[in-house]
């Protein structure tokens, strides 16, 4: 499949085509058919441009320096202004201008409304900085210029699924988002759409259906130790405590690269089965030991939300000190545009008041920024779990009245959710 915005001709548009498909879908490895083409032209701006796209997207700021690489060799033969636009917005980006970068890519949407590689990094730039009205509109606009003949139909069907879920429009995004895995089975994105549909509706039985009826994404594909979360938060609604500590142990850890984002995964799942009760024996230890190279870390608050689950979890001190004093040093320089001033910094707070069971703390930090963790980026579904650390604390530390109705105001969503 040749995607025709695509400048490159000949066997390097081949291995291109092939390495954006694969980028679309969550599926295969992206990075090697690219590699192919860099090494039949080690300077093609496109090439460059693709990969810093994805090294940017995965989350971890140690990878920050090779994109700037591929940015700078790019700037030296890019030609034309839509690859000028992705340089200026992936420089942006590099520079630690999150929402920047998310206006620049815009830009780009609405100059070259049919460029799928735009429109995917448009739609992940708004999941970290919590933009959820932009990345519905990004695609909502695209949709309506695309047809099923253009390459890419399916990422712009599961992109709008998601975008249209993250702005509760569910039975839309649960339309749209089994549309494209019928388009393409392959589509681990559109999948992982419906399954936030399933979640935020409050139906777990069909979420396992859903996904046990797919074997496309549970390997092969990026997202799987995610889709493998997801299909864990359905069992642990069912109170299968059991089955989810399988799973963390099976697919959403084992054999899978310690990069931020899996890593987010194993942190949410241990922190949620740690407000059970559930014992987790060694397994807090070993998450932080993952975490550990990224406790000096200054690029995102929603990594270091994760990070500090793990390093709390573990009763690593060291690491928590490490950790916040980074953060220290960020705000000071007015670095951390993805929500740090905002929301970050009271919940990675409270989550080290959460590990020295100053509960009252907890609820002091948590209460006055509920409607601020967006700003940190990630999923509702992701930080529901800010929603359940609170109403943990509540109730531990004797506010009734509190803990009573912020769980009565959770039922009353759920039903709301569920119904809409």
């Amino acid at each position: 499949m040749h995607y025709p915005h695509l400048a490159a001709r000949g066997a390097i548009a081949g291995l291109l085509s092939q390495s954006l498909e694969s980028f679309l879908g969550f599926f295969g490895d992206p990075l090697a058919p690219l590699a192919q083409a860099m090494e039949l032209d080690p300077d093609l701006a496109e090439a460059r441009v693709l990969r810093a796209w994805m090294l940017m997207t995965a989350g971890d700021a140690s990878l920050v320096p090779m994109a700037r690489e591929d940015v700078a060799v790019a700037r030296r033969s890019a030609a034309g202004t839509r690859l000028s636009l992705h340089l200026d917005a992936l420089e942006r980006w590099c520079g630690g201008d999150w929402r920047g970068a998310a206006r620049a890519v815009e830009d780009i949407n609405l100059q070259f409304p049919h460029d799928v590689l735009a429109l995917l990094v448009g739609h992940f730039l708004d999941y970290y900085v919590g933009d959820a009205r932009t990345q519905l509109v990004r695609t909502e606009r695209a949709i309506a210029q695309w047809d099923p003949q253009r390459p890419g139909w399916h990422a712009v069907l599961g992109m709008y699924a998601f975008g249209l879920e993250e702005n509760a429009r569910y039975r839309e995004a649960e339309r749209f988002g089994r549309m494209a895995v019928e388009v393409e089975p392959r589509n681990a994105w559109a999948q992982h759409a419906v399954a936030h549909v399933l979640e935020m509706q409050g139906r777990p039985r069909d979420g396992i259906a859903w996904m046990e009826s797919n074997p496309h994404w549970q390997a092969d594909s990026g997202l799987s130790p995610h889709n493998w979360w997801h299909l864990a938060l359905f069992h642990m609604a069912l109170g299968d405590l059991e089955r989810i500590v399988a799973l963390y142990d099976g697919p959403i850890t084992d054999g899978v690269e310690p990069r931020p984002l899996p890593l987010h995964d194993a942190s949410s799942m241990l922190w949620r089965l740690r407000l059970r009760g559930q014992p987790l024996g060694d397994r807090w230890n070993e998450l932080a030991d993952r975490w550990a190279p990224y406790a000096d870390e200054q690029w995102s608050a929603f990594n270091d939300w994760h990070a500090l689950m793990a390093f709390v979890g573990a009763g690593r001190g060291d690491l928590v000190e490490r950790k916040l004093r980074a953060q220290a040093d960020a705000q000071a320089r007015g670095d951390y545009r993805t929500g740090l001033a905002d929301a970050g910094h009271a919940v990675c707070r409270a989550i080290v008041a959460h590990g020295n069971d100053d509960h009252r703390r907890v609820v002091e930090l948590l209460r006055p920024i509920r409607g601020q963790t967006h700003r940190m980026g990630g999923s509702v579904a992701q930080r529901d779990l800010v929603e359940l650390t609170l109403m943990d604390s509540a109730r531990r530390s004797g506010q009734r009245m509190l803990a009573d109705a912020l769980e009565a105001e959770r039922h009353n969503a759920m039903q709301w959710r569920a119904a809409a």
